[in-house]
């Protein structure tokens, strides 16, 4: 199993159906981003290459994926 970790722009992600979660993926987005703009990302977003187009699905982090385009809408940063 290939576990290697690379960088993907967050631009080239995209939320998978097939992720766990399905209730309150919007619940305390703005503490998570606070979180992740403090400490960084502690946990790394699980993808896959998506069927169609140079995308990646997210798997398994659809709410700090969700937190990561807030505070780039928002002009923050996170810490590396």
């Amino acid at each position: 199993m290939n576990t290697a970790e690379i960088t993907i722009p967050l631009s080239k992600l995209v939320p998978s159906k097939t992720n766990v979660r399905r209730v309150n993926s919007e619940a305390g987005r703005a503490e998570l981003a606070a979180s992740i703009e403090a400490h960084g990302l502690i946990h790394n977003l699980v993808t896959r290459k998506a069927p169609k187009g140079a995308k990646f699905e997210v798997v398994a982090g659809g709410r700090r994926l969700g937190a990561l385009r807030l505070l780039l809408d928002e002009g923050r940063t996170v810490q590396g």
